[in-house]
């Protein structure tokens, strides 16, 4: 189920708290984590919308090896 968009304006602490959860669903391959990355892109907060548009970019993908 995808939340309702509300007109709620994030503290910076709840901005970044949802930016690190969608870098965490990004790293997942299931359904639930997708839902929560889909519905973070129609988010009133536009970092939150860009953070949510890089996770459906990077959702599922294996992680990048470490080159130095």
């Amino acid at each position: 189920m995808v939340p309702a968009i509300t007109n709620v304006v994030l503290s910076a602490e709840e901005r970044a708290a949802e930016i690190d959860r969608l870098q965490d669903w990004s790293m997942n391959d299931d359904a639930e984590s997708l839902n929560h990355i889909v519905a973070d892109l129609t988010s009133p907060e536009k970092e939150i919308r860009e953070a949510a548009l890089e996770a459906t970019k990077q959702f599922g993908s294996p992680p990048m090896p470490f080159r130095p």
